[in-house]
């Protein structure tokens, strides 16, 4: 599903297997939405 351009970060299709994300990232794949949050040190 990720090396079709099926998952979307940010608004762009995203095809690496190992994208590192980080705090206020939006994920979307189908109906869903991952909003990422960073722990605050």
């Amino acid at each position: 599903m990720i090396a079709e351009g099926h998952v979307r970060v940010n608004g762009q299709p995203e095809t690496q297997k190992h994208k590192k994300l980080r705090g206020g990232d939006v994920v979307e794949y189908k109906k869903n939405t991952i909003t990422i949050v960073a722990e605050s040190e």
